[in-house]
């Protein structure tokens, strides 16, 4: 009898671990999980890099971000917006009268960097290793009246290192020194130095106000597994994304979007991740690989079998754009 108990409770203990054992589709909101996100700008073709003057400027219009080395370029033209009070020279230098504007009928702009994470403290940083904004157009003069100077050459330039990528997405932006000057047609120069706040876009998950409504949003970043245990193999697929909901408080309307979303006959675009793994003792080991785009990147994942939980072990890490969480 005593043989039979414990053979019943070999059974018992062998059909229990069958069942906690990982066979399907989970998804994980892993900016909620490991309390911390690898940051990208949501649109993979228009990046929000900006500074925060009197008005709004708004750096470049086409980008390219490596996946693996996190190097990313940004070209185009800066958005200097229209009108004296967006425009103003003395944002540059505060010096400069309040009554100078620009004129600019271009602004051809190159950002030069690289996302990745500092080793000593583990958080997302950026590096700006080259930045330049032309200033092609016209320089206000005028007092009362508007007199026009053309620019025979004009630019501004800025650069830094370790810019902590949370601040400039999430925050107030990181401070960056400008520098530059505008060699006029009068043959005067107008120098520009200042300490501007610089953002790699916006992600805030505060509620904002638009046209009278009130909104949320929320932006997070996503693993979703579909996995096959086999004895003790785990193999399947992986793929990571984020995803920005936003929510108009007064009505309850809501509207998500997706990053990145190729086209439908490019799905190799998606982060892509192959998964195999070992199945032991109720934990889950996965090692996932990048596939497509991001081919040799690498994750690792200890999920509890039984609570289908990412555990806090402090070995998982997961590594896009040059950046590191662990978890």
């Amino acid at each position: 009898m005593k043989k039979l108990t414990i053979g019943l409770f070999l059974l018992v203990g062998i059909i229990c671990r069958s069942e906690a054992q990982l066979n399907g589709e989970y998804g994980y909101d892993i900016a909620e999980v490991f309390g911390k996100s690898i940051y990208c700008n949501e649109d993979g073709s228009n990046y929000e890099l900006g500074m925060v003057a009197n008005g709004d400027l708004k750096l470049g219009t086409t980008s390219i971000h490596n996946p693996i080395t996190g190097a990313f370029r940004v070209t185009g033209n800066t958005d200097f917006g229209e009108g004296s009070n967006e425009s103003q020279p003395m944002e540059f230098n505060p010096s400069l009268p309040d009554t100078d504007y620009f004129v600019l009928s271009s602004s051809p702009t190159i950002v030069s960097g690289r996302t990745y994470t500092n080793k000593k403290t583990g958080r997302a940083v950026f590096d700006i290793s080259s930045g330049s904004i032309g200033l092609v157009g016209q320089y206000d003069v005028g007092v009362d009246t508007e007199v026009l100077v053309g620019i025979k050459k004009g630019s501004l330039g800025f650069k830094g290192n370790n810019l902590d990528l949370e601040t400039a997405m999430e925050g107030d932006g990181v401070n960056l020194i400008v520098n530059g000057s505008a060699v006029l047609n009068n043959r005067t120069t107008k120098r520009f130095k200042n300490t501007l706040p610089f953002y790699f876009g916006y992600w805030g998950n505060e509620p904002y106000y638009l046209n009278g409504e009130t909104y949320s949003h929320y932006s997070s970043f996503y693993l979703n597994l579909d996995v096959t245990t086999t004895g003790s193999n785990v193999t399947g697929s992986a793929e990571a994304y984020y995803a920005f909901t936003t929510t108009d408080l007064d009505t309850g309307d809501s509207n998500s979007s997706y990053f990145p979303d190729p086209p439908q006959t490019d799905e190799s675009k998606w982060w892509k991740y192959s998964v195999k793994g070992t199945s032991k003792n109720g934990i889950a080991t996965l090692n996932l690989t990048g596939l497509g785009v991001i081919k040799g990147l690498k994750a690792t994942i200890y999920i509890d079998e039984n609570t289908e939980e990412i555990i806090p072990n402090g070995k998982n890490s997961i590594t896009l754009y040059g950046q590191t969480i662990k978890y």
